[in-house]
């Protein structure tokens, strides 16, 4: 079993530092999706943690490798970034601002 594999198990297992490392390297690529998706900061982080806590409950569900999991995190992404679409309600403006 390589470091990576045991990385996984250690998630599963809700090692805080296993989940430390992920977030150090998910955070900055997720934040960045939403923020160029929006433009607004604050969604952007909330959308980044959202992801998070999806990804927290759906380790069990995973069956791929560690090699995946950025995939596997981005495609819950898309789906938290779906789900704020249709659910935020329309922006309106001004015809001055178009």
């Amino acid at each position: 079993m390589n470091r990576d594999d045991h990385l996984l198990e250690r998630l599963r297992a809700g090692t805080p530092a296993a989940w430390e490392q992920i977030v150090a390297e998910l955070e900055g690529p997720l934040y960045r999706y939403f923020y160029f998706g929006g433009g607004d900061h604050h969604q952007a982080q909330e959308l980044s943690a959202e992801t998070f806590a999806q990804l927290v409950r759906s380790l069990v569900n995973f069956r791929g490798d560690v090699t995946q999991l950025r995939a596997f995190a981005f495609g819950i992404a898309q789906r938290v970034r779906l789900r704020q679409l249709r659910t935020a309600p329309p922006r309106c403006t001004t015809l001055d601002e178009s």
